[in-house]
This record gives C-alpha cells, sequence and structure tokens, in this order.
C-alpha cells in the first residue's frame, strides 16, 4: 500500500491515488502525515476536490486522543507548527516529555514555534 511505505515520495504517489479514487477521507488522514511534502500535497489536492478542513481543531483533537499512535501524533504536532495558535502551547507542552523520542521531539520543535508567535 502506498501510503504506508516509508518513503514520502512514494506516500505522495498514494495521495494523488486517493484524489483520483474521490477518497476524501484518505486524503484527510494524508494531511497529517508526518512529513510536510506529503501533508502539502495532501491539502491541496484536498482543497481542489473538497474544500479545505480545520486542521488546527483536528490536530488537537488528535493530540486529545488516549492511545494515539506515534504517527498521528506527529503528524498532529507538525500539523500544529503550520496552524497552531499561541493558546495550543499547553496541548503541545504536554507531549515535549513523550516516551517515544519522534513525539518529544516534534513537540519541543512546536512548541518553540509556537512561542514565538503574538
Amino acid at each position: 500500500m502506498l501510503a504506508a511505505d516509508r518513503n514520502p515520495a512514494v506516500r505522495v504517489a498514494g495521495v494523488r491515488g486517493f484524489a483520483a479514487r474521490g477518497d476524501r477521507e484518505a486524503l484527510v488522514r494524508a494531511t497529517f502525515d508526518p512529513h510536510g511534502l506529503v501533508r502539502h500535497h495532501a491539502r491541496i489536492l484536498l482543497a481542489d476536490t473538497f474544500g479545505a478542513i480545520d486542521y488546527r481543531g483536528r490536530a488537537l483533537a488528535a493530540l486529545a486522543e488516549t492511545g494515539a499512535t506515534r504517527p498521528a501524533l506527529v503528524g498532529a504536532l507538525a500539523t500544529l507548527s503550520e496552524f497552531g495558535r499561541r493558546p495550543d502551547r499547553p496541548a503541545v507542552a504536554a507531549l515535549v516529555a513523550d516516551p517515544r523520542p519522534s513525539v518529544a521531539r516534534e513537540a519541543r520543535r512546536t512548541l518553540k514555534l509556537l512561542e514565538r508567535l503574538p
């Protein structure tokens, strides 16, 4: 399955396939991919085909979800680094000490960006 491949370029090809098939839910999931290139393509194709969604709201909901997977959390944090606001800092800060290194690293990066906002 292209969407699960480790290579982001392959996942982008999968995103194009989702758009060609009209698979809205798969496109929405891809907008929270841990890799920025995949998120970017998914957002463009989603907006062109179905319209934009509330990325920030969905990212915050993913952070609050009990048992969220590592890729889901990294994707949600990365999305907040792009769409987040200063009031989102507590939700992000809660993950700075996450035992999964990639989640904690992305939380620190996102928190640093959010702290720069007015």
